[in-house]
């Protein structure tokens, strides 16, 4: 949401951030309320376009595929859990046997059960690597270990060691449940002003610095002349976040994606690092995500817009079918889409892609009750596709929403490669 207006000088910075509440049931956001607690601190707990809800209960390549299949059919209200166990070597020749048994809920008793709510970005970028195989896959998983992010030394060589794995075909689904929550892990710099307030302990802070903590997190940073952030707020901001959360905190103003070049809206977030990266409730934003498919060495510099006044003869959205059309064999579109369509809030990410071969699918590592996990075209003519892929892309389509500031949500193109 736009709610950083820094175009005057009598006009500050704004805090945009929200507290994501442990008890979230669904990748939907709630409507926005914006309050004082006691400490004085500002909050807001309504939708933010840059987070992706925590969820708190977890909730093939190679050749065209004879017919339209849907695999990993949700039919509870509970979130859908990977399948477990060693992947077998002929899987890898139709990657849609692995994906469609891919969500981004581990199986039971696998590694990282804590980000099951979180990887949704991560899942979707990992997706369209393992659609285009093996090879890709392995990858795109040393790029993300080789390029610099927040990952320990440690996380880096776990996604080497389950890189290698993917490329003698032993990987378990284990393994990629392992590889989304690092992905997320990798991509996940930026936590929210709000979730970052919510970390301070008052003790750690004098009276003086917990009044100024109040005041500045109360849209109080000043705006020089040439609308830009005062930096010495800034940095006294970001020293007293620094304190009172005992976590280094550094507070940047960040460009709204889809309007990079407008000041008016811009907002605040805080950078993290090290242990915060563990304490972020929220998912990967934009920015995050978009930064995420740079890591992984697969995303395409061209830009790809969703249209949500594409219409079929029969008055049917066909913005998904539309953003089919602007996609190559190989490469994929990740989004932020509604997570059932009966919530406005594009707070859930979804992929459409087509295979090599030029075959489309549609991913959803969330499925809704009655959504599947992956669902497959048949053949790669996208004009002479079967009635039942079309009726799952024009579901899909019905679910694309403006963000609050009237924003579409971006798309990010990837197409992975092997080495």
């Amino acid at each position: 949401m736009a709610v950083g207006n820094v175009s005057s000088s009598s006009t500050p910075v704004r805090n945009t951030a929200q507290a994501v509440s442990a008890q979230t049931t669904s990748s939907s956001e709630a409507s926005s309320t914006v309050s004082s607690s006691a400490d004085g601190f500002e909050r807001s707990s309504g939708p933010n376009k840059f987070q992706q809800f925590a969820n708190a209960a977890p909730r093939t390549l190679g050749h065209p595929v004879a017919a339209t299949e849907g695999k990993g059919l949700n039919n509870s209200e509970n979130p859908l859990r990977s399948s477990s166990g060693r992947i077998s070597a002929e899987a890898w020749n139709e990657p849609r046997q692995i994906l469609g048994r891919l969500t981004q809920s581990g199986a039971t008793g696998a590694p990282h059960q804590e980000t099951n709510g979180q990887r949704c970005g991560g899942a979707n970028i990992l997706a369209p690597a393992i659609m285009n195989g093996p090879d890709a896959t392995a990858t795109t998983l040393r790029n993300v270990a080789s390029n610099p992010s927040n990952l320990t030394a440690a996380q880096r060589q776990q996604l080497r060691d389950i890189s290698s794995r993917v490329d003698n075909r032993t990987a378990s689904f284990e393994d990629l449940s392992t590889a989304q929550h690092l992905m997320f892990r990798a991509g996940n710099t930026r936590t929210t002003m709000n979730n970052a307030l919510s970390e301070v302990q008052d003790s750690r802070l004098t009276q003086a610095e917990r009044t100024e903590l109040r005041r500045l997190s109360n849209n109080n940073v000043r705006i020089n002349a040439d609308g830009t952030a005062n930096q010495d707020d800034l940095d006294e901001y970001s020293r007293l976040l620094t304190k009172g959360t005992g976590r280094p905190s550094r507070v940047v103003v960040a460009n709204d994606p889809q309007r990079p070049n407008d000041m008016s809206a811009r907002f605040l977030q805080v950078e993290i690092s090290g242990s915060r990266i563990n304490s972020d409730r929220g998912g990967l934003g934009d920015e995050e995500i978009a930064n995420l498919a740079d890591r992984t060495g697969n995303r395409v510099n061209r830009q790809v817009t969703l249209d949500p006044v594409a219409f079929n003869a029969d008055n049917s959205s066909a913005t998904m079918e539309n953003l089919l059309g602007q996609l190559q064999p190989g490469e994929a579109a990740t989004m932020r889409l509604s997570a059932d369509g009966r919530d406005s809030n594009a707070s859930h990410f979804v992929t459409v892609g087509r295979n090599p071969e030029g075959v489309p699918y549609v991913y959803n590592s969330d499925p809704s009750q009655g959504d599947y996990t992956l669902y497959t075209g048949n053949g790669n003519d996208l004009s002479q596709q079967p009635a039942d892929f079309t009726r799952q892309l024009r579901e899909y389509s019905s679910r694309v929403f403006t963000d609050v500031d009237g924003d579409l949500p971006n798309v990010i193109v990837t197409r992975p490669r092997g080495d």
